[in-house]
This record gives structure tokens, C-alpha cells and sequence, in this order.
């Protein structure tokens, strides 16, 4: 189990108005793991993608328009297109993330609830990324359509909210199911 004290140093924020969360939510768990600067993920997806336009926009920027082209107009699904950077790519970052973490692709979170829950509760150094669909309306702030990034101590899931660059204090979840409807997701494991 990843500390929350690990989430509690960090203090990335998505950009204002930039719907980022996806790879924002993948560098924050990532980071509990390899250290890298987060805004070296957005760079290295705009690389694997082929992304134009980064003299123009910042990296971030760039990702999102593309991302959301890929997830839109495609019909991908997101954490698909986070794990095909992740497993392809070939720049340092990434590369380094492979050496540092295993990743496995959740396609619904809400199905596989009670595998996801075990993983986070039991095994070591495990995060998860989970998109939530639709939020509970006791968690409002989540709105509908967003990543975030889930971990587990002690007695319940705690919460890094990247519009918040911040562990939302106060959560203590007995099920990650409590957050409301559950899309897909990824769980992140030490390298062995």
C-alpha cells in the first residue's frame, strides 16, 4: 500500500480550464513510483503521438486537444490510450516507468470492484487510477467525467484529486464504489 503520505507532498494541479485529468491523474500515481517531473509525461505523450503544435501550446495544452480527439471523435477509451503510451513508448520517462511499476488496464472499474478493492488493500505499493463516470452527489466536487487517483490505509480509500493538488482530506471510503459510477481505470504495482 502506497502511503498517503506520499500523495500529501505532492502538489500538482491539473492547468485551469485544461481537461488533463487523465494523464495528470497517471503522472501523480506514477510519480509515487519513479520521481519524475509531471509535466515530463504530458512531453513524452505529445513524442509518442506525434502531437503538433507545442511551440504554440504548452505540452499539457497539446495533450488535451489530442487527447480528447482520441477519446471523442475515436472512441477510446482513456486509460487504453495512457496504457498504449505506457507499454510503447520508448521515451526515457516512460521507459523508466516500466522499470519502476507494472500497470494493468481495468475496463470496468464498477464490474471488477471487488478485485480492484483486494488489489489496493492487500498488496504493496499498489495505486489505482479510476475514472469516475458520474459522481455520488455527497462527493459534488468529483463532477461527472473525471480521473482521479485512489489509494488505501489503514481502514479506508483515500483520494489525490488533481483539480485539487491535493489528498481531499476528510474522505474515508469503506468502497471505492461509494464514489458514485465507475469507469475504467489502472492499477499500478511496484516492479518486483
Amino acid at each position: 500500500m502506497i502511503a498517503i503520505n506520499s500523495y500529501n507532498t505532492i502538489k500538482f494541479q491539473q492547468g485551469a480550464g485544461i481537461p488533463s485529468c487523465v494523464l495528470a491523474s497517471f503522472a501523480v500515481a506514477a510519480n509515487a513510483y519513479d520521481r519524475q517531473e509531471f509535466l515530463e509525461y504530458f512531453e513524452a505523450y505529445c513524442q509518442f503521438y506525434n502531437v503538433p503544435d507545442q511551440q504554440r501550446f504548452s505540452a499539457e495544452v497539446a495533450y488535451a486537444i489530442d487527447f480528447h480527439r482520441r477519446y471523442l471523435v475515436e472512441g477510446r477509451n482513456g486509460y487504453l490510450i495512457i496504457e498504449e503510451l505506457y507499454m510503447q513508448s520508448q521515451n526515457r520517462v516512460i521507459v523508466s516507468a516500466r522499470n519502476k511499476f507494472s500497470l494493468e488496464y481495468i475496463s470496468s472499474v464498477t464490474t471488477e470492484v471487488s478485485k480492484v478493492e483486494s488489489v489496493l488493500r492487500s498488496s504493496e505499493k499498489t495505486i489505482a487510477n479510476i475514472y469516475v463516470v458520474t459522481a455520488n452527489p455527497l462527493f459534488g466536487w468529483l463532477g461527472g467525467g473525471h480521473s482521479i487517483t485512489v489509494g488505501f490505509e489503514k481502514e479506508s480509500f483515500f483520494v489525490y484529486d488533481t483539480n485539487h493538488a491535493r489528498v481531499i482530506p476528510g474522505i474515508q471510503l469503506n468502497s471505492i464504489l461509494d464514489l458514485g459510477t465507475l469507469g475504467d481505470g489502472l492499477l499500478f504495482t511496484a516492479a518486483t
